[in-house]
């Protein structure tokens, strides 16, 4: 029998050695995800960045023919999402208002124009 290999885990135990350095000064900052995506933020708390979720009310309906890569549109969407989560924390209470909204997005793209996303497992 062969012994069974370890795989390595998906992100390092450690946050990277560039962040390592500014951890105290970003955990004091409040630092917002504009996602609901537990992903995302299992991603951040591995980082060991301190942050509060809010998820995004932009609606991804960008048309995605307008993009010269797929790269520009996914760009595009993480910008509107954290765009509207600032604007919309900024007209609240000053105590909420965050020093960084950090947004993201995600597309699969293998040769070819970029589809819709996958909503269930039904998707036509």
């Amino acid at each position: 029998r062969h012994a069974r290999r370890k795989l390595p885990p998906l992100l390092p135990p450690t946050p990277p050695h560039m962040l390592v350095g500014h951890l105290d000064a970003l955990n004091r900052k409040r630092i917002v995800l504009a996602s609901a995506s537990p992903r995302r933020t299992e991603i951040l708390a591995l980082l060991g960045l301190r942050h509060a979720v809010v998820p995004s009310s932009f609606e991804e309906n960008l048309d995605k023919a307008a993009f010269p890569h797929p790269s520009d549109y996914v760009l595009e969407n993480a910008k509107q999402k954290a765009a509207a989560v600032a604007r919309e924390l900024a007209a609240g209470p000053e105590a909420e208002r965050p020093d960084m909204v950090i947004g993201s997005d995600t597309v699969v793209s293998c040769a070819g124009p970029l589809g819709r996303k996958w909503i269930s497992k039904e998707y036509p």
